[in-house]
């Protein structure tokens, strides 16, 4: 178990794997030989790994350039459609306040014939009032005088 994850901890790190890991006696006469076979392995081992290091530095940089960039596509997106959203709910306001002064204005049309109407019926009353009175007089003036 330990040695699995102590080689998954190795193959994920960007330095290269150690030069001395201790296997007993046995392997300390086997790592010297290799050391002293290639002296500048280690050199080149971190070479590799500051190399790979740059590359996923590059990589790591470019990915979060396009995330900023598609964070702001995506913020700039929310902002118009908020504007949008905000202009329509004021054009529905401005079209509720038209449809209440149209509406007080029928209303106030609607009460101005009624008083109308009332007056007009009035004065047909009136003058059907004093044309029947009319008559009467004149048939009384006739028949009486």
């Amino acid at each position: 178990m330990e040695t699995s994850n102590f080689r998954l901890l190795i193959r994920n790190c960007d330095l290269p794997p150690p030069v001395k890991i201790y296997h007993g006696l046995k392997g300390e006469k086997e790592e010297t030989r290799i050391i002293e076979a290639n002296p500048h392995a280690e050199k080149l081992g971190l070479l590799k790994a500051l190399q790979l290091s740059q590359t996923r530095a590059r990589e790591a940089e470019k990915r979060r350039l396009s995330l900023a960039k598609e964070r702001d596509m995506v913020a700039d997106g929310l902002m118009r459609e908020s504007m949008m959203a905000s202009a329509y709910l004021n054009w529905v306001r401005v079209l509720e306040l038209q449809v209440l002064v149209l509406n007080s204005r029928l209303n106030q049309q609607e009460d101005d014939q009624e008083e109308e109407g009332m007056v007009m019926d009035w004065v047909i009353s009136l003058g059907v009032s004093l044309g029947i009175a009319g008559i009467g007089i004149a048939l009384a003036w006739r028949y009486l005088f």
